[in-house]
């Protein structure tokens, strides 16, 4: 795929996997940046198991190479390979732990805009009094 080219819309639904090959795409909700996956990496894990609309959209960074799974031969793949699910879950379980252990863009924004509002002595946000450890 073209640098630039969209793979994935947020909100359209889904049933394909893909692995990054070669290349570098972006994950992004909107202009907030989500990830940057690479080569060996995978996009849309979730829509080859459970299809449900996009939760975010993937476009190139540059040309990349991607490997499509669509949902129907992965889960026929599943069900013949135990092994393969033994992989799809420790793939799953670690991504689960990134997510939950990295801060999201959003509240990252949220304490920016917190931030923001502190008076230089750090004691209140807009009108509202807050409790800072002094």
């Amino acid at each position: 795929m073209a640098s630039g080219q969209r793979l994935i819309q947020k909100s359209e639904l889904g049933t394909t996997t893909y692995v990054v090959v070669s290349g570098t795409v972006r994950v992004h909700d909107g202009d907030v940046e989500l990830a940057t996956l690479g080569e060996g990496e995978v996009v849309g894990e979730l829509a080859a198991l459970d299809p449900e609309p996009r939760s975010a959209s993937v476009t190139a960074l540059e040309d990349s190479l991607l490997l499509a799974l669509e949902n129907g031969p992965l889960l026929e793949l599943i069900g013949a390979r135990p092994e393969v699910t033994r992989g799809l879950f420790h793939f799953l379980a670690r991504r689960v732990r990134q997510r939950a252990s990295a801060p999201t863009a959003r509240s990252c924004r949220a304490g920016a805009e917190l931030a923001a509002g502190l008076d230089v002595d750090g004691a209140r946000s807009g009108d509202r009094r807050i409790g800072l450890p002094g």
